[in-house]
């Protein structure tokens, strides 16, 4: 299973949104789930390398809230290289904090970026290296 195609259906099935004071612009990535009382888009324990196989959780601190319906874009690269389907998403409610919370288990090594953008814009961008 790819990384995005988990993302994808994380995002469909337990995905956390919020409008929370924010880390603007950083997708952040931890072995330990988001704790859903702070107050702060931030992941603590942040990591930036993991091992193929480990469950990772993520978190995008947007730049900008997104309303309700409106759409953005997750594009995944691997070693540079498009990595799966970039297809827009629009949510229900209005947010600036995306909240993966099922957990992504990446098998393949390389360098992933994570890249949200909304209307060509960068939103949350963060890079996570698989050993």
């Amino acid at each position: 299973m790819t990384v995005l195609a988990i993302v994808v259906v994380v995002a469909i099935g337990a995905l956390g949104l919020a409008v929370l004071n924010s880390d603007d612009g950083k997708v952040q990535f931890s072995k330990t789930a988001y704790d859903q009382s702070k107050t702060t888009c931030h992941m603590d324990n942040s990591i930036t390398t993991a091992n193929a196989g480990d469950t990772i959780f993520m978190i995008a601190a947007f730049k900008d809230t997104l309303d309700a319906g409106q759409s953005f874009t997750l594009t995944v690269t691997k070693d540079g290289q498009n990595y799966g389907d970039s297809t827009p998403t629009s949510l229900p409610s209005k947010f600036n904090c995306y909240i993966e919370q099922g957990g992504l288990h990446p098998t393949d090594p390389g360098v992933y970026k994570f890249t949200f953008t909304k209307d060509g814009k960068t939103e949350a961008e963060g890079t996570l290296t698989i050993k």
